[in-house]
């Protein structure tokens, strides 16, 4: 009884569902067994886009404001407030944000472990079945290298998984109990998804929508009451606050990140990518999908019992996916390393495929007398299981590998160019790269984001002009490049390479992150401190070749 697929399909002594404490702790021990492996493979793992916020943080923690470049005009440059604000306090602390970032990461991850407990232990009243319930979800959880990629990644992607199961949760509780407590849980789940992601606020009115509906439906009322309003105003004053600071303070009501993905993406690369997701995570919908069909009327027409609250929590995960995904099949999705952007949706997913499975097999216990067909049919299901994981650990193989590798060099060099910068950051010099996470976050200069992502000029109007560009004259622009030779051309890079050779600006040479992946300085000649940036730049090069 180590492992759920072995239960599942040896089929001996015990019949599966009759899990006891000892059987889950052994279960969960093998579960974490691999996750332990996955977080020492990728712990040195985080992504650069981290540092986006982590230098919002820096800045607003060293009382400059949410600034991009201190002193200049207010930008919103990221799309989780709230992480930024925790992060903020990390900096306040003068702890290091990259390892608070990961243990509050891997802090989610528990609570995830622990919501599964608790919505499982709610459908099921029976102890075995949500024994198993949680169980088979935690090891699904567990065994794909995503979750300890996303609990070390340093962005809110964990944290923001868990506050959705949260609202599920909550929500689940509200529209099952009408506990009063519950019509403040909820709006405040939805609350803290808002503002640690912009598609929280898609889901918020999604639920809402839901819950007005329940209501409506279950008081058989025709007027509005206190218990109807009281979720709307505890989630909607806020919001609507953060939205006029928005205004005010940014000029704008949506994040520079949303032009850049959605506004400027394309429709075909986000069905793309959504086709990639579908492909993690079929194999589980389908198994939803058939103990649906298996127990159609009594999920759909029984009012109490366990199908009655599996209905309930099918209907309110259903809206939650629906909404939070319905965004990225029109946006272009940079940086959805190992499915980022979908990954907490397959958190919930999860849940719902091991509730489906203890229900099919709840079923066959109840419908098979003999004991060979339950043993057959255990197998069957138990090799379903099997398949689940190894499909889920398969797809992300070679997404944890590839990490893995970027993430040993990712100090010798985006690291590196940043703390050798940093010498001269005194000297209001600018920077223009690409990559806009780590080298301004560690070298403190003002910065150019080539892509937009923190720049309202860029964002707004597509790429950079010329124009633009001796505007705001970067003395040291990185491009990323195939070969160590000539910087790559793309619509974001170009404008800039015909801006250093019209300033014939020094090449520089190129640090090595990766094989098939440089980084290209040119440098200013007329910059004050030439030689000792060329020479802190040739040192970086130097060990990124070692």
């Amino acid at each position: 009884m180590l492992f759920v697929g072995v239960i599942f399909i040896e089929g001996e002594a015990n019949f599966p569902l009759d899990f006891t404490k000892k059987d889950v702790i052994i279960c969960i021990l093998v579960g974490l067994v691999f996750f332990i492996l996955f977080l020492v493979y990728i712990w040195r793992f985080t992504v650069d886009d981290a540092y986006i916020s982590f230098r919002y943080a820096l800045n607003l923690a060293e009382g400059h404001g949410l600034v991009w470049n201190i002193g200049e005009v207010p930008i919103e440059g990221y799309s989780n407030f709230l992480w930024v604000i925790i992060m903020a306090l990390v900096h306040l602390l003068k702890l290091d944000p990259t390892l608070i970032s990961k243990i509050i990461g891997l802090s989610a991850l528990a609570g995830n472990t622990y919501l599964y407990w608790k919505i499982a232990k709610d459908v099921f009243e029976d102890k075995r079945l949500y024994y198993a319930g949680f169980t088979i979800s935690t090891v699904f959880l567990l065994i794909n290298p995503a979750t300890a990629i996303h609990a070390v990644s340093g962005l809110e992607t964990m944290l923001y998984t868990t506050s959705l199961l949260l609202v599920v949760y909550c929500g689940f509780k509200l529209f099952k109990t009408s506990d009063r407590k519950y019509y403040w849980f909820f709006p405040i789940a939805l609350l803290i998804s808002s503002f640690l992601r912009p598609e929280g606020i898609l889901i918020s009115i999604g639920m809402l929508i839901l819950f007005f509906m329940l209501f409506f439906r279950k008081l058989k009322i025709k007027k509005i009451n206190v218990n109807f309003l009281l979720p709307f105003l505890v989630y909607s004053i806020p919001i609507l606050a953060y939205m006029i600071f928005q205004l005010y303070y940014f000029h704008d009501i949506f994040p520079l990140p949303f032009y850049v993905k959605t506004i400027s993406g394309s429709v075909f690369s986000g069905l793309y990518r959504l086709s990639e997701a579908i492909k993690y995570i079929a194999p589980f919908i389908i198994v939803i999908l058939i103990n649906v069909v298996q127990n159609m009327g009594s999920i759909f027409y029984r009012k109490e019992g366990q199908f009655a609250r599996f209905r309930m929590l099918l209907m309110i995960t259903t809206v939650l996916i629906f909404f939070a995904t319905m965004i990225y099949p029109f946006s272009s999705l940079y940086m959805n390393y190992a499915q980022r952007l979908y990954y907490p949706s397959f958190v919930i997913i999860y849940l719902l495929t091991a509730i489906s499975l203890v229900m099919l097999f709840a079923k066959l216990e109840d419908k098979w007398v003999g004991r060979t067909n339950l043993k057959r049919y255990s197998k069957i299901i138990g090799l379903i299981v099997v398949i689940l994981i190894l499909s889920s650990n398969i797809n992300f193989a070679s997404d944890i590998e590839y990490l893995h590798k970027t993430s040993n060099r990712f100090s010798v060099s985006y690291i590196n160019i940043g703390n050798e910068l940093n010498k001269f950051s005194d000297s209001n010099i600018t920077l223009a790269s690409v990559d806009s996470g780590s080298i301004p976050y560690f070298s403190r200069w003002n910065h150019v984001d080539m892509v937009g992502l923190n720049d309202k000029f860029i964002a707004k109007n597509g790429v950079a002009t010329l124009e633009y560009i001796e505007r705001k004259n970067p003395q040291l622009i990185i491009f990323i490049s195939t070969n160590k030779y000539n910087p790559g051309h793309s619509p974001a890079q170009d404008p800039f390479i015909e801006f250093v050779e019209k300033r014939n600006y020094v090449k520089l040479s190129a640090v090595r992150y990766i094989d098939g992946y440089y980084l290209i300085p040119f440098l200013d000649p007329n910059v004050s401190d030439f030689d000792k940036i060329k020479a802190a730049l040739e040192r970086a090069s130097e060990n990124s070749f070692k």
